[in-house]
């Protein structure tokens, strides 16, 4: 049985536009995280919000989770 995580819609409050990013105001950065196998695992302060969505997308790659990815767009 295939089991699909972290599956809803992202929220019309997302300023971020991407799964598992979000805002760091006190850093002024952009954060990256995801809860996965009942641990969070944290990738870091970005500048860009595509560049952490990519390390999102980087793990759930190398861990063949079943977490959806990312679409990145480049602005």
């Amino acid at each position: 049985m295939l089991i699909i995580k972290n599956t809803r819609l992202i929220y019309k409050t997302n300023t971020s536009g991407y799964r598992c990013v979000h805002y760091n105001k006190a850093a002024k950065k952009w954060i990256s995280s995801i809860h996965y196998n009942g641990k969070k695992y944290f990738f870091g302060y970005f500048n860009t919000k595509q560049d952490a969505a990519l390390a999102y997308n980087n793990f759930v790659i190398e861990h063949k989770s079943d977490h959806p990815l990312n679409i990145i767009k480049y602005e």
